[in-house]
């Protein structure tokens, strides 16, 4: 038993030098590296034409259309985005009732004040916060946050 092992010992560490010695051949053969780090061949773009021209993953493994090329190498502008419009509203206070706090707003156009709790949507804002001095309503690209002085 004592014998076997030995063998099967040797027989990994023979692997693992030449796996080692394979290593070491394909450091030396794969280029100079220049004062920029970067290996010679990656500058070199014709090691890399097969892979332009031959894609792996396009069905025929050709190369995508010129236009579609040409769009993708286009600049990217981003349409502008539009202006947050904020709800017109006066916090007016808050009311607490049964453990409730309930904030008072009023709109404009409209003689009784509005009550608002947490959840409560105004004007494509939800309210996400409410506060004995403080009212916070959000938008899907903005917040809002209202006080009231003590």
């Amino acid at each position: 038993m004592r014998g076997r092992r030995l063998r099967k010992r040797e027989r990994t560490r023979e692997r693992s030098e030449i796996l080692v010695a394979l290593a070491v051949a394909l450091l030396a053969t794969a280029g100079t590296v220049e004062a920029g780090g970067v290996p010679e061949r990656a500058i070199d773009g014709d090691a890399y034409r097969a892979i332009v021209e031959r894609p792996l993953f396009r069905p025929g493994r050709r190369p995508e259309p010129a236009a579609l090329v040409e769009a993708a190498a286009a600049p990217f502008d981003p349409a502008p985005e539009p202006a947050t419009v904020y709800p017109e509203l006066e916090f007016l206070g808050t009311v607490e009732r049964n453990g409730r706090i309930i904030a008072l707003v009023a709109l404009p156009g409209r003689a009784e004040p509005l009550r608002l709790t947490v959840g409560s949507d105004i004007e494509g804002w939800r309210v996400t916060r409410v506060e004995p001095t403080r009212l916070v309503i959000e938008s899907e690209t903005a917040y809002e946050e209202y006080t009231i002085l003590e």
